[in-house]
């Protein structure tokens, strides 16, 4: 029996802060935010000299951030990102470029307030920029190759994240050695005064507009080896990812490959060109569903020559799926390009790419990556807006987890209000949802809930899992997706047997194929158990197959 209600409420009060402004981020992974004391006006890093050793007491040394109700920092509560905003003093600026030693730019560090300090951003960036910069750091990853290397243009206008720019997600680190934040801040106590401290030595130093330091769960999910077709694609909640255009193959559902022409899309959106080079290679499918109707993702760490858009299904199918319907998949509405030209000579090694357009809320889309020529490079994603439905309360987690053949199904609340109850959703496709369970809210709460479920007889393969939440007035909105692999073990006994076997570890919704060796089928039956009886008394002795969907094929034999 599924439970109704809350299996555990404890009653710690939950001071709740601000969530993530750069960009809106799912409160699960990046919860709390807490501002730089910096003045309302930018203010100039010239002559900045800061160390760990020697931090200075003020600005431009020295910026604090007072952080309050976070605690002690692990792997699930951590410093999530550094967000800084350069902008121009005088003109254009210049962060510098940690390969050339004579001008190794800005660079800033960051103390906690036990003392422990790191060196974060070292250089990177191109030398010179008009108007504002903005970018995060977060730790280094396998997909975040190259740290502290954006290689954006030259003199270039980086605006900020809710526009077409290069700005992006860059990895922490310092000379090219890249840092995980988690590790390093592991065990600090996070409430106090942090230390942010700079020092420059470029000939047009930026002024710092903003900073800021986010803490939360600064997980990212590894999808690389994911999305290789448009059939087959990862289905994204809008949280960060790594995927990756290694290993993968060319799609016959490339954008481009029989669209609007060979080698571009002509003008969109009031005349904006999108060059998209047609010999399609190494290509990743991201798939996602809108939540407003406005939309921003970034794509971050690509290296080589590589190329991104947003598409949406022509079809007139009404499924939402391009891989189906008239044209075979092969016509496509473009979306987003990331700027105009992207294939070309400023796309490629180590690049960012932004896509924000308007979009339509729950409508399907489609982020597509390509390595051009065989290129292969692993690369990070993150929206910054759009794609995840902040639910009414107050989510702090939502697991799902395979253990001992069910799937076990838990979330924390730290606030709720006008919560009626909670619809626990599962797919075999992250397309098609069917209710697993309907749990009561507690209606109005500024205590941590803990609720629980459990998926007694999952899909064989993957599960995806969502939780929807719905208010007394009938408003709804979905928490991020949750996909387990159910790796069941299907056993036959006695194998071999004079007449009568019995299959066990089913998943209670089977389709059970009897073959003989010729492959010709001579039984097929629908079971709705965990385990079942084939009796082959009346059949002649000697080899079967037995065929269950989403399983190897299992050979018996009668004596």
């Amino acid at each position: 029996m599924l439970s109704k209600n809350p299996v555990t409420k404890t009653f710690t009060a939950v001071i709740i802060l601000i969530a993530c402004t750069i960009g809106g981020f799912n409160k699960v992974r990046c919860q709390i935010l807490f501002n730089a004391n910096i003045a309302a006006t930018p203010v100039s890093l010239n002559g900045a000299n800061g160390s760990c050793a020697s931090p200075g007491t003020s600005s431009p040394n020295v910026f604090s951030v007072n952080v309050t109700n976070v605690g002690i920092l692990s792997s699930s509560k951590a410093l999530c990102r550094i967000n800084v905003t350069f902008t121009n003093c005088t003109g254009s600026f210049n962060v510098g470029s940690n390969t050339n030693p004579a001008d190794n730019g800005v660079q800033f560090r960051l103390m906690a307030p036990d003392g422990t300090c790191f060196g974060v951003y070292s250089g990177g960036l191109s030398s010179s920029y008009n108007g504002t910069l903005s970018f995060a750091l977060v730790s280094s990853t396998s997909c975040l190759n190259n740290p502290n290397t954006a290689n954006m243009p030259s003199g270039a206008t980086a605006n900020s994240f809710v526009s077409n720019s290069n700005s992006g997600f860059f990895a922490a680190g310092w000379n090219g050695t890249g840092l995980d934040l988690t590790s390093s801040f592991n065990g600090v106590n996070a409430n106090g005064t942090w230390k942010l401290i700079f020092s420059e030595t470029t000939v047009s130093p930026p002024c710092l507009s903003s900073a800021s330091l986010v803490f939360g769960n600064p997980s990212v999910n590894n999808q690389i080896g994911n999305g290789d077709d448009c059939s087959n694609p990862i289905v994204w909640d809008g949280g960060p990812i790594c995927a990756s255009t290694g290993g993968m193959t060319s799609s016959s559902q490339m954008p481009g490959w029989q669209g609007p022409g060979l080698n571009t899309w002509g003008n969109f959106n009031g005349g904006v060109s999108c060059d998209w080079n047609f010999a399609n290679n190494n290509d990743v499918w991201i798939r996602f569903v809108a939540q407003s109707n406005q939309v921003c993702i970034n794509i971050s760490g690509l290296d080589f020559d590589s190329q991104s858009v947003v598409v949406s299904d022509p079809n007139t199918d009404g499924d939402n799926n391009p891989c189906t319907g008239s044209g075979g998949g092969r016509y496509w509405n473009l979306i987003s390009c990331p700027r105009p030209s992207i294939y070309g000579a400023t796309a490629g090694t180590s690049d960012c790419q932004n896509h924000c357009f308007s979009a339509t809320a729950g409508q399907t889309y489609y982020l597509v990556v390509d390595g051009n020529g065989g290129a292969e490079t692993p690369f990070y994603v993150v929206a910054t807006s759009g794609t995840i439905n902040t639910l009414p309360v107050e989510l702090i987690a939502f697991n799902a987890n395979y253990q001992d053949r069910i799937v076990h199904i838990d979330w924390q609340t730290a606030s709720e209000m006008n919560n009626d109850f909670f619809t626990i959703e599962r797919s075999n496709d992250g397309l098609n949802w069917e209710v697993l369970d309907i749990i009561d809210g507690a209606g109005n709460s500024d205590k941590i809930l803990s609720y629980q479920t459990f998926d007694q007889l999952p899909h064989i393969g993957v599960s995806y899992y969502r939780l929807k939440q719905v208010d007394y007035d009938g408003k709804s909105s979905f928490s991020e997706i949750r996909s387990v692999h159910n790796m069941r073990q299907l056993t036959i006994t006695p194998n071999p047997s004079s007449g009568k076997f019995v299959i066990s570890g089913l998943s209670g919704h089977n389709k059970i194929r009897l073959i003989d060796m010729s492959g010709k089928v001579l039984e097929m039956h629908s079971i709705e158990h965990v385990s079942c009886e084939l009796d082959l008394t009346d059949r002649p002795s000697g080899m079967y197959m037995v065929m269950i969907p989403g399983s190897q094929p299992i050979r018996i034999l009668k004596e």
